[in-house]
């Protein structure tokens, strides 16, 4: 473990210590107290979607029961973000596997082999895509130069300037100079407008965007611009590069969106009251835009059926007809 006593930046974490909140505290048994627990962007977007009662449920020094997930299709997916992030060596980071079905007893053997070396389990056919892959990033202008002249995943500790909860985040790539953050992602559609919509809307990237902005303007001393590597993990592995806008109206809801995280968080915090969601009994609905959508798709079915014969039966009698 990597013996943190201060907010800074922190080299060669390991994943679990970041991971388990084992940062600021020494061990799991360390009393869950403000001055040790740090809050991640993915607990804080939990606070604030769901609710503190979830957060709690998912914070891993809170829960007593708290267990991490490790699910294999995020196998393939980890194993790219070490092939972008170290180009140089992520080979020696992976375990490649020869086995045509996961449900063996060998396969399930070597796997758990693989973790508990920490290497990251892939199929033989999952490495040579991978291959292809990096293939596809090095020959990008833009992509190809992200992830150079710089360190991995180091740890950002600091406090919130406003509530003075303590927070932590882990960026992709630190570069050695300037002010370009970039961030690798995977995904099955790269398509500019529905990768922004799934990442912004979907999967937390509004608050994340902006939580990580303020970690490195809290560690580094640099206004950071973020931007976002993302590739397809299928052929034809497409690369495209998406750049948050500090002065964007997607940032300016993110920083709103981290600081209404950090007040009840520290409120929770505090009198160790974490509620759940209040009871809703309602009738559904849909987003307005995807109501609007269908409606339009389908107003011409959406009329009063005409009352129409039965079909007759060819060459023959109705059935309505049959006595």
């Amino acid at each position: 473990m990597t013996k943190i006593t201060k907010p800074g930046v922190y080299d060669k974490v390991p994943p679990e210590q970041y991971h388990a909140d084992l940062l600021l505290a020494t061990t799991a048994l360390t009393p869950p107290d403000p001055e040790t627990i740090t809050l991640s962007a993915g607990v804080a977007g939990t606070l604030i979607t769901r609710s503190p009662a979830h957060a709690f449920i998912k914070h891993p020094r809170l829960n007593p029961d708290f267990e991490e997930e490790e699910k294999a299709h995020f196998d393939l997916g980890k194993a790219a973000h070490n092939m972008a992030l170290r180009q140089d060596f992520w080979r020696e980071e992976i375990a490649v596997l020869d086995f045509a079905d996961r449900r063996t007893k060998a396969y399930k053997i070597a796997e758990s082999e693989a973790r508990e070396a920490g290497r990251h389990p892939v199929l033989r056919d999952q490495y040579e895509r991978l291959d292809k892959m990096i293939g596809v990033l090095e020959a990008h202008p833009q992509a190809s130069k992200a992830f150079k002249n710089g360190k991995p995943e180091q740890t950002l500790v600091w406090q919130c300037a406003l509530t003075g909860i303590m927070k932590r985040a882990r960026p992709d790539w630190t570069p050695d100079k300037g002010s370009m953050f970039p961030d690798y992602k995977t995904t099955a559609d790269a398509s500019p407008e529905t990768w922004d919509r799934r990442f912004l809307l979907d999967h937390g990237g509004l608050l994340r965007m902006a939580w990580y902005e303020e970690g490195i303007k809290a560690t580094c001393g640099v206004d950071p611009t973020l931007y976002y590597v993302v590739q397809e993990v299928a052929p034809p592995y497409t690369v495209i590069v998406r750049i948050a806008d500090p002065d964007s109206e997607p940032m300016r809801i993110g920083r709103a969106m981290c600081r209404k995280a950090s007040h009840i968080w520290a409120e929770c915090l505090e009198t160790n009251h974490w509620p759940g969601p209040l009871p809703v009994t309602g009738t559904m609905s849909m987003p307005g835009w995807a109501e609007n959508k269908l409606s339009v798709e389908y107003a011409d079915w959406m009329q009063a059926e005409p009352v129409t014969e039965p079909d007759p039966i060819p060459g023959g009698q109705s059935p309505l007809d049959a006595g």
